[in-house]
Parts: C-alpha cells; structure tokens; sequence
C-alpha cells in the first residue's frame, strides 16, 4: 500500500509541468501575435505604397494624354491675333485639349492644371459645349475640376520650342501668346513622405494646326479661325 506522501510529490510534479506549459503556450501566443502584427503593418505600408504608385501613373498617363492631343485653337479671324490659345508658367497651363473618356466625354475642351497653395495639383475643365475657343485663355465660367495628387513637396513645369523672335529652340519656364505650340513639354515633381520617385517627363505636342485655320499671306501662317 502507498503512502500520502507519494501521492503529494506526484501531485506537485504534475502542477510544476502545468505551470510550465502554460507559460511555454504563453510565450508562444505572444511571438504569434507579435508576428501577425508585424505582418499586418507591413501589407498596410505595402498596399498603400502601391495605392500611391498607382496615382502617380494614372497622373502621368493622363497629362500625356493631354499633352499630346493638346489643340492649337486660335480665336476667331476677326480678331486676328494669330496666337495659340496656350498659356503655360513654371506651376500653372491653360490649354485646349481633348479630355480622355473616362474624364469626360465630348470633344475639345478649355483645360487649366495648376499647383495649388495647398501643394495639390489640381485639374480643371470647361464644361461639355461651351466654347473653347475663346480668346479667355483660362477655364471660367461652368467648370468641373478633380485633385491629381496631393502632398506635393515640387511641381514645376517648363516648355520647349521656337518662340517668336528666336533663332533657336530652347527650354523656357514660361509660353503664352505664340503662333505655335510648344514641341515639348516637361514635368518635374516630387512628393512628400514618400520615397518614390518622379522621373523627368517630357511629352511631344502631336497637332500642329488648327483644321479650321485661316491662312495669313502675310504671315505664311494661322491669322485665327
């Protein structure tokens, strides 16, 4: 027959081993959920690292649009100043441009982009029928406007061409009130807290004359529409 005291020193050996599993699962627990929420943080940084990515290229995509299909309108003949409807400093343009689809349907339209005193990079539009042919070279009237990016830490563009008078093409910080379209354009930026990087782009105008143009002789060129 078995005494007590056998029975208390397995009982105390068994409460010993309890004890330290529990801490064993403990530890355990911990390190897990330490790793699950290192693994959290990580795919939110990932995932908005890739949500500002997308902007930028969705940006780039669209002023490469517009830049290329930017319409070298006139105002009409009459008033005869045979100068494009294309005004352009280092952080503000108004142009005439088709506007992709997805942006608004519906032909030319009067467009403004300009950095704002917030550091967004703000786009405007004429609404579908007005008239983007008027000599006002900026955006009035019934409008419609969407922020690109946010944040910006830089924006500037510069305009690259044969301005009147010239006897060579160059980069300029500024075009407004020439007979042509700049050939190039080019947009620099860089935005804050973030570490991705905005490479130099530079976008080719692709129309050179307005298709309602009427011929100056004494030009050899567009006198308006």
């Amino acid at each position: 027959m078995r005494d007590l005291s056998t029975f208390s020193d397995e009982a105390g050996m068994t409460l010993i081993e309890t004890l330290v599993a529990l801490a064993i699962l403990s530890l355990i627990s911990l390190f897990l959920f330490s790793g699950l929420r290192t693994g959290s943080a990580l795919w939110l940084k990932h995932e908005d690292r890739s949500d500002e990515t997308s902007r930028i290229v969705m940006t780039q995509d669209l002023l490469r649009e517009l830049i290329e299909k930017t319409y070298p309108g006139m105002p009409p003949a009459t008033i005869g100043t045979g100068r494009v409807l294309f005004q352009g400093s280092p952080t503000e343009m108004a142009f005439i441009s088709f506007l992709p689809e997805r942006v608004s349907p519906g032909g030319l339209h009067k467009v403004s982009l300009a950095l704002t005193d917030g550091r967004e990079l703000r786009l405007a539009w004429s609404d579908t029928g007005a008239d983007p042919f008027s000599p006002d070279t900026g955006v009035g009237g019934e409008r419609r406007q969407t922020i690109l990016l946010s944040d910006l830490q830089s924006f500037e563009v510069s305009y690259y061409g044969l301005k009147d008078g010239d006897h060579g093409a160059a980069w300029h910080n500024s075009w407004g009130q020439q007979r042509k379209l700049p050939q190039l354009v080019r947009f620099r930026a860089a935005i804050a807290k973030t570490s991705i990087a905005w490479p130099d782009q530079i976008i080719a105008t692709r129309i050179d004359v307005d298709a309602k143009c009427v011929y100056d002789p004494l030009t050899y060129g567009c006198r308006g529409r």
